[in-house]
């Protein structure tokens, strides 16, 4: 009966570590704010999307997903009306990215020049805009004005 007991212990604490360890993300700092999540992105948008294609990566167990994405609004930053957004992912992870959907984007460049970025990720606060409202509500509250789609 001790062994027993020992030896759920030890697959308990071992379960436990393995959860932590084999998480999918961990974001840091955590419980980051949106206002924090704005200052972080180098561009934040309302685009929709009109045009994908996924990659495999060489490797296999990997993609790279392009977005075409039509800037309907921005903040931060003036824009083109076409950017692209690129999704790499591990095989079989998906961020549920279809056409015509409208998201809002909170998205790093990928290179100093260009309108490539990147914008999906465990700890990124891209949404669909369906679920986007209350950051809406908060841009407005900081004042955050729009500008321009070239």
């Amino acid at each position: 009966m001790r062994k027993m007991i020992m030896g759920l212990g030890i697959v308990s604490v071992l379960s436990i570590g393995a959860h932590s360890a084999f998480g999918q993300c961990t974001c840091w700092p955590p419980h980051r704010t949106l206002q924090e999540d704005f200052q972080r992105a180098d561009v934040v948008f309302i685009g929709k999307v009109v045009e994908m294609q996924t990659n495999t990566m060489e490797q296999g167990d990997s993609s790279e997903t392009v977005v075409k994405v039509e800037v309907k609004k921005t903040w931060k930053e003036d824009l083109e009306r076409f950017v692209i957004v690129k999704d790499f992912s591990e095989k079989g992870v998906t961020h549920g990215i279809e056409l015509n959907e409208e998201w809002l984007f909170y998205a790093h460049k990928l290179t100093d020049q260009g309108n490539d970025f990147l914008a999906w990720g465990c700890c990124s606060r891209t949404k669909l805009l369906s679920k986007a409202e209350e950051d809406l509500k908060q841009f407005r509250k900081m004042k955050a004005g729009p500008k321009k789609i070239l």
